[in-house]
């Protein structure tokens, strides 16, 4: 708390602290109860720091999955070692990043390269080129071929030496 005011002084009085008083070393309950708890909690914030010092593990892993799956990448923690200052750490956007790798790598896999190149450019996955790839490919399923030569001519003017020579192919 003391570093959360230090940090943003017109915080003072907006911060509350609460104690959990259900088990806290169960998972399933934890998990839960921060779900709820994060619920009664708006969703607008730019930064949203989560404090794990202290608590048993269920606590600690409950509160990062619930704040992340909230508000994403918005999430940071804060741990505090006895006698040391406060370490800060953007853990939110560490998890969602690999969150979204994994629907990334399955739209790709899936042949669903508008969802691909949307979700890998969102969440800084994939390069520009790369992007603009996955889009040419879209186009091209959908025989819109000069959409994808368009987009293959981003993606070349964008990608290096030798993906270079992968597109040239691909707009062949």
């Amino acid at each position: 708390k003391e570093w959360i005011i230090r940090k943003y002084p017109l915080l003072e009085n907006n911060i509350e602290i609460i104690k959990m008083d259900k088990n806290p070393s169960d998972y399933a309950l934890m998990i839960d109860e921060y779900s709820k708890l994060f619920d009664e909690i708006c969703e607008c914030y730019d930064d949203v720091y989560l404090g794990i010092t202290g608590g048993t593990s269920a606590q600690i892993t409950s509160l990062i999955l619930n704040g992340t799956l909230k508000w994403e990448t918005n999430v940071k923690t804060i741990y505090k070692q006895y006698g040391k200052k406060p370490q800060e750490n953007a853990v939110g956007e560490i998890l969602f990043k690999k969150f979204k790798n994994e629907d990334y790598r399955t739209y790709k896999e899936s042949k669903m390269y508008l969802l691909a190149s949307d979700t890998g450019k969102k969440y800084g996955l994939i390069e520009d080129w790369e992007y603009h790839k996955l889009r040419a490919l879209h186009f091209k399923n959908l025989f819109d071929f000069e959409q994808a030569i368009n987009e293959l001519n981003k993606a070349f003017n964008k990608a290096d030496i030798k993906t270079k020579k992968e597109i040239k192919k691909e707009i062949s």
